[in-house]
């Protein structure tokens, strides 16, 4: 009996190891995609999120969500959107600059009239080869130019970057990003810029970390809520 719960103890101890290596090298694998500025680290996931497009039909009325690892980890997004439906098109650690390389594959083929857009936070993030405030709109504005033609009847909802407690250190310009952008946003009628901002951080300027996940960067459940709540005013009408 003892030499079987050894067995059985043995046995578990290994499957765990072999999940935490297994998670390790997730993680490390998914942490160079972010350092890389070459947008091909993305083929595999991009031909992932596509592979059954040529089999499905998307309803008329889809809402399209796309960015980065927030809209990806979003589990809860088709619930929290209904009756609304949607596709889910969020991939890693995702920058603007990837979105717009990937565009002609996760966004102009679904010829939607909504896309509610998270990404920008990943361009700066305090790495030597980070986007400037100004390059990141500038990346911004030349996806909206792209919409407008490709999609001329279509709207795009862009959520602001989120403070994190894990990148303190570059708020300042992430800040200043969401300024440009919510500045350029009011000229565009086809483009709101969904101010998340008095949810997420408190009077005193403080971030409200009860809205993240324990890494510091990613929402939790509060934090999903909070989004749910202020796209569904703009996708249902509701008050």
């Amino acid at each position: 009996m003892k030499k079987l719960l050894l067995r059985i103890g043995l046995g578990a101890l290994t499957l765990l190891l072999i999940c935490l290596l297994a998670g390790g090298v997730f993680v490390y694998n998914e942490f160079q995609k972010l350092e890389s500025d070459d947008q091909l680290v993305w083929k595999e996931d991009i031909e992932e999120l596509t592979a059954g497009d040529a089999d499905e039909t998307y309803p008329e009325d889809a809402v399209l969500f796309v960015g980065s690892s927030s809209i990806r980890f979003w589990f809860t997004l088709e619930q929290d959107m209904a009756p609304v439906p949607v596709i889910q098109r969020g991939f890693g650690g995702a920058k603007l600059s990837d979105v717009l390389y990937y565009a002609d594959r996760i966004i102009w083929p679904y010829q939607t009239n909504t896309i509610v857009l998270f990404a920008g936070t990943n361009d700066i993030t305090g790495r030597p080869n980070d986007k400037s405030p100004e390059e990141l709109v500038e990346l911004f504005k030349e996806l909206v130019r792209r919409m407008e033609e490709k999609l001329p009847n279509t709207q795009l909802y862009y959520l602001r970057i989120t403070p994190t407690t894990s990148r303190r250190n570059i708020w300042e310009k992430a800040e200043r990003a969401n300024r440009l952008i919510a500045e350029f946003s009011e000229s565009h009628e086809q483009v709101i810029y969904v101010n998340t901002g008095p949810h997420f951080i408190k009077e005193d300027g403080t971030i409200r970390e009860e809205m993240l996940f324990i890494d510091g960067i990613h929402l939790n459940d509060e934090g999903y809520a909070v989004w749910m709540k202020l796209l569904r005013v703009h996708l249902l009408d509701e008050s």
